[in-house]
């Protein structure tokens, strides 16, 4: 449950997550900048996409990291510098090993109003773990190779600051855009009655995307 984790917790995960992500970005830039281009991929998740009950401090630092890469690309890109932001979807890895049995990242914190929750999402996972995991880590790895490099089965493909991979990583963004343009219909005369003017920004210049001046093989990956 989100209130029995500590702040320890929280804040190591975000050390991890993000902010060491945005440290190397602050460190490696200058050496970007000289040359003129550059490609800075990290790399996210499908959870971002899903408001998935017990791992709400994970899911929220892979949504802020995939914003980070999206502003980030805006920001650079005049430069000759890309971002990318690879949200993945489930693979059969040892991330969920047990590691120190005493350490709270090896646990999740619940509370008996939550332990049906909990026992019904260590059923699926323990029924079929495979059926949930549909990755497969090698063409993961050669696909983003491929975003980064521009070649092989993104040829001729604009670039993305933003690229969801895996069958179930899509079907999370998926529903998780129907739901909100649901959303934003049926709550539209309240989020437009806030307004104090008739002039507004246009929806086209906020989503303004520079392209760069150049590209070339110099690179940088985040691999957390």
């Amino acid at each position: 449950m989100i209130g029995r984790y500590s702040d320890n917790y929280v804040t190591n995960l975000f050390q991890v997550n993000l902010f060491g992500q945005m440290h190397l970005t602050q460190v490696i830039l200058p050496f970007f900048h000289a040359p003129g281009y550059g490609t800075i991929a990290f790399t996210s998740s499908g959870s971002g996409w899903m408001a998935m009950p017990l791992m709400s401090h994970y899911a929220m630092t892979k949504a802020v990291l995939s914003t980070f890469a999206e502003s980030l690309h805006k920001e650079v890109s005049p430069l000759g510098i890309r971002a990318v932001a690879f949200d993945l979807e489930s693979y059969p890895t040892r991330l969920m090993e047990p590691r120190d049995a005493a350490s709270e990242h090896n646990t999740i914190a619940t509370s008996d109003a939550s332990k049906p929750l909990l026992g019904e999402l260590v059923g699926m996972f323990s029924t079929d773990p495979l059926g949930l995991m549909p990755g497969d880590p090698a063409k993961c790895a050669s696909t983003i190779f491929d975003v980064v490099k521009g070649e092989g089965v993104v040829t001729g493909r604009k670039w993305a600051d933003r690229v969801v991979l895996g069958s179930d990583c899509l079907g999370y963004a998926k529903v998780r855009r129907e739901e909100e343009l649901k959303l934003l219909d049926i709550w539209e005369d309240v989020t437009i009655s806030t307004d104090g003017r008739t002039e507004v920004c246009s929806s086209e210049r906020h989503s303004e995307v520079h392209r760069p001046r150049g590209s070339g093989d110099f690179f940088f990956f985040y691999f957390f």
